[in-house]
């Protein structure tokens, strides 16, 4: 909403209550940093005032080009179904592309995946795609392939928004201005990119977007850890990358491969950040930070399924856990029925028990990034139908938050961002009845809540 005008700059945040502590406070904040907490203030109030969040675990090109597809009900259920859907989004979309997101073929279609031949028949003469809710597979008719320069069966998997039509001219400003504005809305002032086909054009895409004001907020990114290890990833002067996006996937695990992406990574002075989801990855994952050896910084995205002997196995690596605390609120029931006991799935305190540094993070557009409802599902553990979900691994209030906003900045090396301290870096977020009620970013006001 402050878009259009400058920024108004904040001299102080005066009666306001912090984390951990009695009483009211006013924070002093001089030339984008928290230059002074002192007691007291003008009036007691309710407000709160935390530290911005740090969402480490994002895809923002995702994110930008979804706002371009029609999103597939949660309800919807079989190939009719699916048919059906397509041809409305076609309907609706007019010329060009057909895009559809969201697909889940586990839950929506019994696990069988639509290919080019099917979509073929539901739309043969405009470019269509469907984008699975992990991200991490695309399915294309003939048209869609052919105007992205693939082929196959029609299933394109770990492409992501590397996978683009040359000839479309999409508004990527103006849609980074509408997300970025939307996550300053929510809290959010600073995030990492998980792109795992992130290479020269993505990370250029990236950078300008965040040089030309368009995405406002602190932006670090990964590169991906195959492109690098092939000398396909130009380094110099990549100043936002700080980590090396590394994908272990059970159905074609090579350790080998993935311990000299690590290696390439470490060649290039960068942290590794592991996509591991089960448990037979989350053991690969393992392994290459024994072969390796630990950089502050290194992480395991994800985890979803860690045993006790896994997590100790974690905590003897040194490296840190990002989780997605919404996927249980969003996916829960989902979980429990094909599951059953939920024990060793989507844990977060036994990772902090074990002295492993847990991060919380979106993976938008997996999950919305909505960091007051992902810490509510945190502390909560259940599931959109109301059932408790392995409550055991519940966080406490001030353990989500720090999951949330100092433990994941310091992943970046950003160790003074999501603190309230002197001389931190002024991204703070107020909080009034439990919801964001202004939000500032380098000392000044982006987000001012409608009174």
């Amino acid at each position: 909403m402050l878009r259009e005008a400058a920024a108004a700059e904040v001299g102080a945040l005066s009666g306001v209550r912090l984390p951990g502590r009695e009483g009211v406070w006013t924070v002093t904040i001089r030339d984008g940093v928290i230059a002074g907490i002192e007691r007291g203030g003008a009036g007691a109030t309710a407000d709160v005032l935390i530290p911005g969040f740090h969402d480490p675990h994002v895809h923002v090109l995702s994110m930008l080009r979804e706002r371009e597809a029609v999103r597939l009900p949660d309800d919807l259920r079989g190939r009719d179904a699916l048919a059906a859907a397509v041809r409305e989004a076609a309907r609706r979309s007019g010329a060009g592309w057909v895009r559809l997101r969201r697909l889940d073929h586990d839950e929506m279609l019994g696990g069988w995946l639509p290919d080019r031949d099917w979509l073929d028949a539901v739309e043969p003469d405009r470019p269509l795609r469907i984008q699975h809710r992990n991200l991490r597979l695309d399915v294309l008719n003939s048209a869609g392939l052919a105007r992205c320069g693939a082929g196959g069966d029609g299933r394109v998997f770990g492409a992501g928004s590397a996978l683009r039509d040359p000839t479309e001219a999409i508004d990527l400003e103006r849609l980074a201005a509408k997300v970025s504005d939307e996550l300053l809305a929510a809290g959010v002032t600073s995030l990492q990119d998980a792109g795992e086909a992130n290479g020269d054009s993505e990370l250029a895409l990236l950078d300008a977007l965040a040089v030309s004001g368009a995405l406002r907020q602190r932006l670090w990114t990964m590169v991906s850890g195959r492109r690098l290890a092939a000398g396909r990833v130009r380094m110099p002067d990549r100043r936002r990358v700080r980590h090396a996006k590394l994908v272990a996937l059970e159905a074609e695990l090579d350790l080998d491969d993935l311990v000299e992406q690590a290696r390439a990574a470490r060649r290039a002075g960068l942290g590794v950040a592991i996509h591991a989801a089960t448990e037979v990855e989350l053991a690969a994952a393992i392994a290459v930070l024994d072969a390796v050896g630990l950089r502050r910084g290194d992480r395991i995205e994800h985890a979803f399924v860690a045993s006790d002997a896994a997590i100790e196995a974690v905590a003897a690596t040194g490296a840190a856990v990002v989780a997605s605390p919404a996927l249980v609120a969003e996916h829960g029931d989902a979980y429990l029925e094909r599951h059953g006991e939920p024990s060793r799935l989507h844990r977060l305190a036994s990772w902090l028990r074990a002295g492993v540094p847990l991060a919380l993070a979106s993976d938008a557009p997996v999950t919305r990034a909505r960091p007051l409802a992902m810490l509510d599902a945190a502390r909560r553990r259940r599931t959109r139908g109301g059932r408790p979900f392995g409550r055991a691994e519940a966080l406490a209030a001030g353990a989500a938050l720090r999951a949330a906003t100092r433990t994941p900045a310091a992943l970046v090396g950003a160790r003074t961002l999501g603190r309230i301290v002197p001389g931190a870096p002024a991204d703070l977020v107020v909080l009034r009845d439990g919801a964001v009620a202004l939000t500032v970013l380098r000392g000044a006001v982006v987000y001012e809540a409608p009174t």
